[in-house]
């Protein structure tokens, strides 16, 4: 059973049950009473939503920028495993990009600016090793012509090289002096 008493200013529902809390939300907000909506335990529903949508947001935003910054330090074997590394490449992220959470695309922007004021302590031990594979990729490079080379070079040069007489990088020298001679 239920009384319903109309005033000026007021309403009030009494029922036997017991009301949920969007309904005392309801008869709090006709009754012009003032919800505290920065406590989750008395903020309205809406409220609520927001806060958990803001927090699902900021926990998504979280693991992207994890997943970025271990993609990150992956790619770079060569700076140190220390919280002092992490907090300044973080510390010059957020700066340089004014974000809470950087990805790893951030990281990678700021990384060689960091290197070059000193900010982060690196191996050198995996610097050198990374240093010798390149030189080998580049020796390796010289040892062999491209095709586009193979194309632009003189045919006794190609020649020279195919019979071990002159190696690739003689056949450029070679080359690039008979462009400057010759301008072609």
């Amino acid at each position: 059973m239920s009384s319903r008493t109309f005033s000026a200013g007021s309403f009030t529902y009494n029922h036997n049950t017991q009301s949920s809390e969007l309904d005392q939300g309801i008869y709090d907000r006709l009754n012009g009473v003032q919800r505290d909506e920065s406590n989750p335990d008395t903020c309205s529903p809406e409220t609520l939503r927001k806060f958990a949508d803001r927090f699902n947001d900021e926990a998504r935003a979280i693991q992207v920028a994890k997943a970025g910054a271990n993609a990150f330090i992956a790619k770079h074997p060569e700076i140190k495993d220390s919280d002092a590394n992490a907090k300044q490449l973080i510390t010059v992220a957020r700066a340089a990009f004014n974000t809470q959470y950087p990805t790893e695309e951030q990281y990678e922007q700021v990384y060689p600016r960091a290197v070059e004021q000193g900010l982060l302590e690196l191996d050198h031990n995996k610097l050198k090793a990374q240093a010798d594979e390149k030189a080998k990729a580049s020796a390796k490079e010289q040892l062999e012509l491209s095709q586009e080379e193979m194309e632009t070079f003189d045919l006794n040069d190609i020649r020279a090289i195919a019979e071990k007489a002159i190696t690739p990088a003689e056949a450029r020298r070679r080359n690039a002096a008979n462009v400057r001679v010759n301008g072609f």
